[in-house]
């Protein structure tokens, strides 16, 4: 516990934590998701997505 004194005093050590956290959390998601892209690039369909324009495209979805 703090003393009664320093009620309110932002320690040192709180604001390196803050830091830490606000650093370290955005970089983790950021290299969770580049490493789920790659895997996904590396592991994931063989044939692309097409993006077709809808209606008579030329795809075959729905066995048309």
């Amino acid at each position: 516990m703090r003393p009664a004194g320093r009620r309110g005093v932002v320690e040192e050590a709180d604001v390196v934590v803050t830091v830490v956290l606000a650093v370290v959390i955005p970089v983790g998601l950021l290299a969770l998701g580049t490493g789920a892209y790659l895997l996904w690039v590396r592991f994931g369909t063989q044939e692309p997505w097409r993006h077709g324009g809808g209606g008579d495209s030329g795809d075959t979805w729905g066995g048309a």
